[in-house]
C-alpha cells in the first residue's frame, strides 16, 4: 500500500468542529443551489450514475493508530450497498495512508468557500475526479463527521458513537450524501430556516426539500429500539396548523444513532441525481458511460487507467509496450478492436463491472492479462467470480443479482473446515463484497455465497504467502 508522509504544520483556520457525542458537523447555513438554476439550464437527471471515490486513512507520523483496512472496506460496503438501489454507485479510485500526527488529532475544518469542493484548509493528496474521503481514527480527537459543504467533494470521518465505530457504519453514508446535495431531516427545522408542515403543502421548498421524507423535529430524541421518544429540538411536537409531527427514525439523513440509521427514500435519491446532473463539481467525479479510445501508446513505466459505465472500446492505434501498464474497466462490454496491440512484458488488464459499485481497493481489474506476443484481435472479457485470484489481503466476491437482504458468506479450507463466516446486508442487483483475507495461512480455500438459507454459489481460491 502506498504511504504518503506529511511532516509540515498545518495552519487551522476558521471551522465547524465536532461536538462531543455527535454525529455530524456539516455546515448548515447552505442555499439550495438546485432553487438558483434557472429552467432553460436545469439538466434532467440520468437513472444512473457512477461516482469515483478515494479513501484516506488517517495515521499519526509513525504510522500507528488509524482505521484497519478491513474497517475501511467494512465502510465502503455500507456506502456501496446504500446508494445501490437509487442508481447511485461508488467507484473506488484508491486506498492511501497519511502520517501526520497534526492531521491525526484534527477536529477543526474549514468549509469549502472557494468553489473547489474541498476543505479550505485540508486537503491532502486530494483528487480533482473523486470524492475525497479522509478517515481518521477512532482515538483521535475527531468525533463525528463533516462534509465540504453541500455540494462537495471532500469529507472527514472519525471516532465512536456509543461503541460503534463511524467510519464502518451508515454515518459515511451520511457524510457522503450531503457531498451529493442532502441536507439533515430537520434542516430548516431544527436547523435555520423554512419548516416543512406535516401536511407536505411546503415540502419542495422548505425543510429538506424532499418531499417522501417526514417532517423531522427531533435530533437524537430516539429509545433504544430506536422509535422517537417524543423530544424535539425546541420547536415543539405540532407545526403551524396544529398538525402532530412524526419524524422518521431509521433515515440515515435523519440525527439518530449510527445503529438506527438504515436508507435513503427515494425522493432523497432522486434529489441525489438531481444534484450530480447540475453541478459541474459533481460532473468531474463521474465514470463516463461510454469511451472509445484511439492513438494512444503506453510506454514503459507509464500506467493508464480508463474506466466507463457501460461499453469501452480500444481501437485504432491503441498499444502497450513493454513494462507500460493498461487497465480498462466497463460495465457491460470491452472491446479490443483490430488496432490495439501488446508487446511481450506489456501488463494489460481489463475490468467488467455488472453493476457499478466497484469497490476493489487497487481499482484494477478482475481479471488480469499479462501479454506474451502481440494482440491483434478483438476480444469481450468477462469478470470471474472472486478476484484477485490469487490473493493476499483483500478478496472481492461478486453476489448474484437475485439476491437480496442479508448475504452470507463462508470461508472454508480445503479440508473442510469453516474458517469464517460474515453478514452482509445486500440490495438485489448484482454487486461486490470485500472481504479481510490477509491472516488466512497459505493455500486453497473456498467461499460459499448463502442467501435465504441457500448456497448460492461457491468460488476457489488461493491465498498467497
Amino acid at each position: 500500500m502506498k504511504k504518503i508522509f506529511f511532516y509540515y504544520a498545518l495552519l487551522l483556520v476558521l471551522s465547524t468542529a465536532a461536538r462531543g457525542q455527535t454525529i455530524c458537523s456539516t455546515p448548515e447555513q447552505v442555499p439550495n443551489f438546485l432553487e438558483k438554476i434557472p429552467p432553460q439550464q436545469f439538466a434532467t437527471p440520468s437513472s444512473n450514475y457512477v461516482l469515483r471515490v478515494y479513501a484516506h486513512i488517517i495515521r499519526r507520523t509513525n504510522g500507528t493508530g488509524g482505521q484497519t483496512q478491513a474497517a475501511v472496506i467494512q465502510g465502503l460496503n455500507i456506502v456501496a450497498a446504500d446508494f445501490l438501489p437509487h442508481g447511485i454507485c461508488i467507484s473506488l479510485l484508491g486506498i492511501d495512508e497519511i502520517w501526520n500526527d497534526t492531521y491525526y488529532n484534527m477536529t477543526n475544518f474549514s468549509i469549502d468557500n472557494n468553489g473547489d469542493g474541498k476543505f479550505d484548509n485540508f486537503s491532502p493528496n486530494s483528487h480533482s475526479n473523486a470524492v475525497d474521503l479522509y478517515l481518521l481514527g477512532t482515538d483521535g480527537n475527531m468525533q463525528g463527521g463533516i462534509a465540504a459543504n453541500i455540494v462537495a467533494t471532500s469529507l472527514a470521518l472519525g471516532g465512536n458513537f456509543s461503541g460503534i465505530n463511524m467510519v464502518s457504519s451508515h454515518v459515511l453514508s451520511h457524510e457522503l450524501g450531503h457531498c451529493i446535495g442532502l441536507y439533515h431531516t430537520f434542516h430548516g427545522m431544527c436547523e435555520s430556516g423554512c419548516r416543512e408542515l406535516v401536511n407536505g403543502s411546503n415540502c419542495s421548498s422548505c425543510g429538506d426539500f424532499v418531499c417522501d421524507t417526514r417532517p423531522d423535529n427531533q435530533t437524537f430524541s430516539t429509545n433504544p429500539d430506536c422509535s422517537w421518544n417524543g423530544g424535539n429540538c425546541g420547536i415543539g411536537n405540532t407545526d403551524a396548523n396544529g398538525a402532530p409531527y412524526n419524524p422518521a427514525t431509521n433515515l440515515i439523513m435523519a440525527y439518530v444513532p449510527p445503529n438506527c440509521m438504515q436508507l435513503f427514500t427515494a425522493g432523497q435519491g432522486t434529489r441525489m441525481r438531481t444534484a450530480i446532473a447540475n453541478s459541474a463539481l459533481l460532473q468531474n467525479i463521474l465514470v463516463p458511460n461510454t469511451l472509445t479510445i484511439s492513438s494512444l501508446t503506453v510506454g514503459s513505466g507509464v500506467t493508464v487507467l480508463y474506466d466507463v459505465l457501460n461499453y469501452l472500446t480500444a481501437q485504432t492505434s491503441v498499444a502497450v509496450q513493454s513494462g507500460g501498464s493498461l487497465t480498462l474497466r466497463a460495465g457491460v462490454e470491452v472491446v479490443l478492436g483490430n488496432g490495439f496491440s501488446a508487446t511481450p512484458g506489456a501488463a494489460f488488464r481489463a475490468y467488467i463491472d455488472e453493476t457499478c459499485s466497484t469497490t476493489d481497493q487497487n481499482n484494477s481489474a478482475r481479471q488480469a492479462i499479462t501479454a506474451t506476443s502481440p494482440v491483434n484481435n478483438t476480444e469481450k472479457v468477462q469478470p470471474p467470480g472472486v478476484y484477485p485470484n490469487p490473493v493476499n489481503n483483500t478478496l472481492n466476491v461478486v453476489v448474484p443479482a437475485k439476491a437480496a437482504g442479508t448475504v452470507i458468506l463462508k470461508i472454508v479450507s480445503a479440508s473442510g473446515v469453516m474458517v469464517s463466516s460474515s453478514r452482509h446486508a445486500v440490495a438485489r442487483g448484482s454487486q461486490r463484497i470485500m472481504l479481510d483475507v490477509s491472516k488466512l495461512s497459505p493455500g486453497l480455500y473456498v467461499v460459499q455465497v448463502s442467501n435465504n438459507g441457500r448456497i448460492m454459489n461457491s468460488y476457489k481460491f488461493i491465498k498467497a504467502k
